[in-house]
């Protein structure tokens, strides 16, 4: 696409106009800034006219433009200016990449993200991480008021340091059977860092990463009033 120096589309092509929604003979005419986002509008100018002023050749930046029914195109914009026989700039030469659909999904990756995180740090029952090995990775607060440890402390532990030693065997053998990918329910007996015991029920599950599991996923509740 081509623009004049006072940021008028002169020339653009049939993909530029599908992205943005206008035809050429109504883009033609129009400056970008006429379908800029407002709130890029500002860093659009700023470049624009170090571009004219000789500060730079050519930049590249993410931009959000606005379609013609109302809805955000995030795009990646390249722009370079193109002089005329004397070395002053005659037009602007702009290409821009859609990236909308890698914008959108990394918003809903954020958004998944952040549910998870609420309802691992919030949930009134204790959870946690833990590696191959059987190591303490990560906790929430319902598992530091469950043990009676800090997540300092706990994240230096292994899970069989919090396990009753009458149900160690058995608490194994349901953990070797989570990293081999089998969901497990069990009850058991926990040790609070004071000594007394815990009655708890545990659902493990597998962690994986990238199709491969590198850890377990536990969450255990509390029985011992059941009991």
């Amino acid at each position: 696409m081509l623009l004049n120096l006072d940021g008028q589309w002169i020339k653009v092509n049939p993909s530029f106009c599908k992205l943005v929604g206008y035809t050429d003979e109504e883009i033609i005419g129009m400056t970008a800034i006429d379908i800029t986002h407002p709130e890029d509008v500002v860093n659009h100018t700023k470049y624009f006219d170090q571009l004219i002023c000789g500060e730079v050749d050519t930049f590249q930046v993410e931009k959000r433009y606005m379609h013609k029914l109302g809805r955000i195109v995030w795009t990646i914009l390249s722009v370079s200016v193109v002089p005329d026989t004397e070395c002053n700039p005659k037009f602007i030469i702009a290409q821009i990449i859609d990236v909308t659909d890698c914008k959108v999904s990394e918003q809903l990756l954020k958004e998944t993200e952040q549910r998870y995180i609420s309802i691992f740090e919030h949930n009134p029952d204790a959870i946690g991480c833990v590696d191959l090995k059987g190591t303490v990775r990560c906790v929430n607060k319902a598992c530091e008021n469950l043990f009676g440890y800090s997540s300092e402390e706990l994240t230096k532990m292994s899970f069989s340091d919090l396990t009753s030693p009458q149900d160690l065997n058995r608490t194994f053998a349901h953990f070797v059977k989570t990293i081999e990918g089998a969901p497990q329910n069990y009850e058991t007996t926990l040790i609070h860092k004071e000594g007394h015991p815990i009655e708890v029920l545990i659902s493990n599950i597998p962690l994986y990463l990238n199709g491969e599991i590198i850890g377990v996923y536990g969450m255990v509740k509390d029985i011992s009033e059941i009991k």
